[in-house]
């Protein structure tokens, strides 16, 4: 078992010459120690060799047959942090890791049984402990030393750290070097592929996903420059400012990401919480990040930035690769700006034909609408006249009832009848109001009744509306913990934007799934959104969802309560309405993963301060 190192050392004096100085340790070193002396055959004429052992750039040591240290020069000492006399005598697993400690006893033995000059542990790491318990990587060279009837091992040991060092690095460039050729192909592949039409939304989300796999962070965004204005807007991200896409906008000098756009050079921050940042889901959601300029020649195209949770050093290799990748996505996306200029001219050119096919299309539309409105009209009033009849027939027979007791389940029967009449009414009520919301909309009629109003107020109040009409379906609310938040709109139209989204994320998932509802307050905008678990939308679809009469094609009810029409109407009344509040209306989705659909209002300037 390793002997316990000795306390640490008192001051010494120099010593005159070192072999005095080496003598004179030995002979203070403490009872059983092994005087530091040179085992060999020649005696006194071995003398002169010891400056050449002092001088010797690795640490030298002599062990003897029973393990112990015999011998060390002034590299052990700077080596391991010990002075020799604290190591003389000592067992040589005093300067090894504990773990290894036991191991090495029994390969010693077998050593000591067979001795021969050879390298310590090929293909093994090595590891030396020094005296403040730190450990380095070492190479180790043994060889016998017989030197008459003693015998001894000398053990040559080298710091391999900075080598270590130097073959990671060249290591992790390489490894960085082919992740490039890998990012190269993606992008040239990007680049070619956008000849064939495809669009900026299928080529970004797919590099932004390998950026995001190749630097191992946690989150990757494009900003683009707004042209004619110094600003950033928060384009695309792969990662949790993802939600943030098309909301966010910096301007140029503002927090990091503006800092670089002013300054056209990339910038590292190892640690958020010690700078300023625009946007503060950077410091909530990250530690570090690294961000570069993607320029066109001396033009800003925008800034690519990429983020990780965990604290990160990010190197020159990392900032160099980073720069790269930012030059290629500004070529891609220079490269999409001319192929969409280019093609300005023949779309031009193709304008009368498609009008004249979406005039087509449109009255195709209508008569559909107007197949899908009768039966829609007709089924409500149908219902609505025949629960009336039934309510006069009952009443007429309550009157004639004389035995006021027998006739309680009649008034119950009747009354169901009415309710049964008034969710009839209702649903027609509906159904005329938005038609006339969508005239009023294209005649610029459609006024709103603007006040000040608590935005979380309204939300809560129309999912626990939603939650009653359907007790069955669960509607998950996630509110911001600083309330009331505040917003200058019509409630009631706040409202029935937001219970269309509900009833569509209703209609559109699974009865067993959860619906989530969040408010979120960010960058001066209050953001509302409903996420289901539905079979989502195509990129096509996301944009053309919100078009009058669209319905999505092989999109098909799932809940077994809903309603299957759909007239296409309410989402393009949504837009029409959000617009009006100078707001924004938006959907993210990926097929068969479900849906989110949002919208953002600006704050209250009472609730910016």
């Amino acid at each position: 078992m390793a002997h316990d190192p000795p306390a640490p050392r008192k001051a010494r004096r120099a010593p005159e010459t070192a072999p005095q100085a080496h003598r004179q340790r030995a002979t203070q070193a403490r009872p059983g120690a092994q005087r530091q002396e040179l085992p060999s055959v020649r005696g006194a004429s071995e003398h002169p060799y010891r400056d050449i052992i002092e001088l010797a750039p690795d640490a030298l040591l002599a062990v003897d047959s029973h393990g112990r240290i015999a011998l060390v020069n002034q590299q052990t000492e700077v080596m391991f942090g010990y002075a020799r006399e604290e190591l003389l005598g000592q067992p040589i697993e005093a300067l090894l890791p504990d773990r290894s400690r036991a191991a090495h006893r029994h390969l010693r033995a077998g050593y000591m049984a067979e001795p021969h000059t050879r390298p310590m542990g090929v293909d093994l790491p090595l590891f030396g402990r020094r005296r403040d318990g730190s450990e380095f990587p070492v190479e180790i060279g043994l060889s016998p030393l017989h030197a008459g009837p003693e015998f001894a091992v000398v053990a040559i040991v080298r710091d391999i750290t900075e080598r270590r060092r130097i073959e990671a690095e060249r290591a992790a460039a390489e490894a960085a070097n082919q992740e490039l050729r890998k990012l190269q192909t993606i992008t040239e592949t990007g680049l070619q592929t956008s000849m064939l039409q495809v669009t900026m939304d299928d080529l970004l989300p797919a590099l932004l996903d390998r950026i995001r796999q190749v630097m191992a962070v946690d989150n990757v965004a494009i900003l683009l420059a707004s042209p004619g204005d110094e600003a950033l807007t928060l384009t695309m991200a792969q990662g949790p400012e993802g939600r943030l896409a098309g909301h966010a906008r910096i301007a140029f000098g503002e927090g990091v990401a503006g800092r670089i756009a002013a300054t056209r050079e990339p910038v590292v921050v190892d640690d958020l919480r010690t700078v300023e940042v625009a946007n503060p889901l950077l410091r909530e959601e990250f530690r570090s990040l690294a961000g570069a300029p993607m320029l066109v020649d001396t033009r800003l195209v925008g800034v690519l930035h990429v983020a990780s949770v965990v604290a990160r050093h990010f190197t020159d290799t990392d900032i160099r690769l980073l720069q790269l990748v930012a030059q290629r996505v500004a070529s891609l996306i220079e490269q999409s700006r001319l192929y969409a200029e280019e093609q300005a001219s023949r779309r031009a050119a193709e304008a009368a034909r498609a009008n004249a096919e979406a005039a087509r299309e449109l009255s195709q539309r209508l008569d559909e609408f107007v197949s899908i409105a009768s039966h829609d009209i007709r089924t409500p009033v149908a219902v609505i006249r025949g629960n009336i009849q039934q309510a006069l027939r009952e009443y007429d027979q309550l009157l004639a009832n004389e035995a006021l007791d027998a006739a309680l389940g009649d008034v119950r029967a009747v009354r169901e009848s009415l309710a049964e009449a008034v969710v009839g009414a209702d649903r027609l009520t509906r159904l005329v109001d938005m038609l006339f919301d969508i005239v009023r909309a294209r005649n610029g009629k459609l006024e709103l009744q603007m006040s000040l109003c608590d935005l979380a107020a309204i939300v809560s109040a129309t999912v626990e509306a939603q939650r009653i009409a359907t007790p069955s379906r669960a509607i998950q609310l996630e509110l911001p913990e600083e309330r009331p938040v505040l917003v200058y709109a019509d409630a009631d139209r706040l409202g029935q934007v937001l219970s269309n989204y509900l009833s569509n994320a209703i209609k559109y998932s699974p009865d067993t799934s959860v619906i989530i509802t969040r408010l979120e307050v960010y960058g001066g905008k209050a953001i509302v959104s409903v996420q289901d678990e539905g079979p989502g939308l195509s990129w096509t679809e996301q944009s053309r969802v919100w078009e009058m009469f669209h319905r999505a094609p092989g999109v098909n009810v799932q809940s077994a309560t809903a309603n299957a029409a759909s007239l296409g109407l309410g989402l393009h009344v949504c837009k029409q309405i959000i617009e009006l509040h100078q707001g924004q209306v938006g959907v993210e989705s990926v097929e068969a993963q479900g849906a989110t659909f949002w919208f953002s209002l600006a704050l209250a300037a009472d609730t910016q301060a």
